[in-house]
């Protein structure tokens, strides 16, 4: 317990890997909203939360997260990495933390709300999957850091609420950021 504890105040890294954690999730969202924009695929109608809201959501995450981070990659990637590498061990946490998200498709109000809870896993998962890539590749570049890994989740979570858009212009939206994911993935994996 205390060498997981201990990870999750790890906090010796470079400044590049505390702005890559923070910015890199909004940066893929609203570079697939640009995208989206720029051809004709998304409308205008879209908002912001309020600010006050974000900040609100950012510090309920800054407790929450890291409970989760700690079972997510304190406990269980390293394992998994020990018997099966890097990437196989990132994949298979993927579906697993897809799974775990699963009861939040009937929270009123969520980012992860639906009312076809079958296409909601399978996409839900796809999209996982090179995140927890990155999430692998940044926690192994930090030694191990939980700290970072739980604030790259916040940041992840905070993005996805932080936009108010259409229902199918919200799938489209997801797929190209899961697209722009992917190439990270591939590109940090190769």
């Amino acid at each position: 317990i205390w060498s997981l504890l201990r990870n999750l105040v790890l906090w010796r890294a470079s400044v590049k890997w505390y702005a890559g954690a923070l910015v890199l999730p909004a940066a893929v969202r609203f570079t697939a909203l640009s995208l989206l924009y720029s051809f004709g695929y998304v409308t205008s109608d879209f908002s912001f939360r309020p600010w006050h809201e974000l900040l609100r959501l950012f510090l309920l995450m800054l407790i929450l997260v890291p409970l989760e981070e700690i079972g997510w990659r304190g406990y269980a990637l390293p394992r998994l990495q020990m018997l099966y590498g890097a990437l196989w061990a990132s994949m298979m946490l993927g579906v697993m933390w897809s799974f775990w998200h699963l009861p939040l498709i009937r929270v009123s109000g969520s980012y992860q709300e639906s009312r076809s809870p079958l296409a909601y896993i399978i996409v839900f998962t796809l999209t996982i999957l090179p995140i927890s890539i990155l999430f692998t590749w940044l926690y192994n570049r930090t030694r191990g850091s939980l700290l970072l890994a739980s604030l790259f989740h916040a940041a992840i979570n905070v993005t996805e609420s932080a936009l108010i858009i259409r229902e199918k212009d919200g799938l489209l939206l997801l797929l190209v950021a899961c697209a722009l994911n992917s190439v990270l993935a591939a590109v940090i994996t190769a």
